[in-house]
Order: structure tokens, then C-alpha cells, then sequence
């Protein structure tokens, strides 16, 4: 784990082999208003899109498999091939909140 202009920046593989990166950023205040909300959103994106290209990431490269980001972003996103028969197509860059939460109560074959 490596702090690198205010983002958190892990890079290693999963269970699975497969190579990740996380990015980890102070995002919107809940208690904002929706005004200053939606432009600490939109500077939150600017200032990622900006950490992305200076660290010379690319979402549509092989570098890394799969991007986790928290919080909204506008990183150009790509599907990847669906594991499993049946599997519905996923994307490469997924919010960390939504794995998260899908993780947690994934319940199926506990006993």
C-alpha cells in the first residue's frame, strides 16, 4: 500500500491470479449540499483522472486486470470476459462500495 497524492494505491493480484489495483480517495461529504456536493464530485473526478494519466494507467490496457475505485467516477470502463456459463458480462473498473456490499451478503454455501 503506497500513499501517492492523496490516494491510497494498492497493487497485487487476487485468489484468482489476477492482477488488481485499488485506488482509495477522500470522496463527497455526506453532510455537503447538493450543489457543493455535485462540484466535490466532479473535482474528486478531475483530481482521479488527473493521478490516473500522471501514473500513466490505462483502463484499456493489460496492466492490470481489474480497477477497484471508491466512489462515482468517469474512468473510461471496459467490459471483461464473464466467468462461468451464464455469467453476465462485468466491467474492469468497479466501485469498491458495490463489491464490497455484494460480497458481504453473498451468503450462498454457508452453512
Amino acid at each position: 500500500m503506497v500513499t501517492k497524492d492523496r490516494f491510497v494505491v494498492i497493487e497485487g493480484e487476487n485468489l484468482a491470479g489476477k492482477k488488481i489495483l485499488v485506488i482509495w480517495r477522500k470522496v463527497c461529504d455526506l453532510n455537503l449540499s447538493d450543489d457543493e456536493k455535485i462540484a466535490a464530485r466532479a473535482k474528486s473526478n478531475e483530481e482521479l483522472d488527473a493521478f490516473f494519466k500522471k501514473q500513466q494507467y490505462n483502463t484499456l490496457d493489460m496492466e492490470f486486470d481489474l480497477i477497484y475505485v471508491n466512489g462515482d467516477n468517469n474512468l473510461m470502463n471496459i467490459p471483461v470476459t464473464p466467468e462461468g456459463e451464464g455469467a453476465q458480462p462485468r466491467y474492469k473498473v468497479r466501485l469498491i462500495e458495490e463489491e464490497f456490499k455484494k460480497l458481504m451478503f453473498d451468503v450462498e454455501g454457508i452453512n
